[in-house]
């Protein structure tokens, strides 16, 4: 049976890095995985680890489009990785649960996606909302305090964000603590 996996961490925690090395895993298999990330993501058409590792990606999805738009492509892969996930619509994630028990399409296909919980507000981003509450495991990939040795759970910013808690330049971002983060 197929899964729905949500594996989360702040930033600089190595997410995307676990997302090229699980992608890599299923290609020595001879697996297909199907790359997906958000049209949010401007940096690249690929998939970008800070460690310098990449991968295009199969679809680039914006907040209009329907994951099952690209069935076709779907119908043959062994497993759908998701990176920024933080930026879909809840749509998008709804679909992505219906996709992992074979809803509309012939087989159950395990769905993995990667991405923050929170806004550097500290608040749930809307997509990860629904994703917690309709993934069958939830994960964190853990990193440390930018300023201290205890566990980040916040990606604080540096810098202003606009009103859906991006931050414009995709920098200055950094791993905090609790402690850290409401001083």
């Amino acid at each position: 049976m197929a899964k729905m996996y949500f594996r989360y961490g702040v930033v600089s925690s190595a997410k995307t890095l676990n997302l090229l090395a699980t992608l890599h895993n299923y290609e020595v298999q001879g697996k297909k995985a199907i790359l997906i990330k958000p049209a949010l993501d401007t940096r690249s058409e690929c998939v970008e680890s800070r460690a310098g590792l990449s991968h295009k990606a199969d679809i680039i999805l914006t907040e209009n489009d329907f994951i099952y738009n690209y069935s076709n492509l779907l119908k043959d892969a062994d497993a759908i990785l998701v990176d920024e996930v933080q930026f879909l619509t809840p749509t998008q994630i709804h679909e992505l649960r219906l996709i992992s028990i074979g809803k509309d399409i012939e087989k159950e296909i395990p769905v993995l996606c990667y991405g923050l919980r929170t806004k550097s507000d500290s608040n749930l981003w809307p997509s990860v909302i629904d994703l917690m509450a309709l993934a069958d495991s939830i994960e964190e990939i853990k990193t440390e305090c930018a300023y201290c040795e205890r566990k980040a759970v916040f990606s604080k910013s540096l810098q202003k964000t606009d009103e859906r808690g991006m931050n414009i330049s995709w920098g200055g971002f950094i791993p905090v603590c609790a402690k850290h983060f409401y001083n």
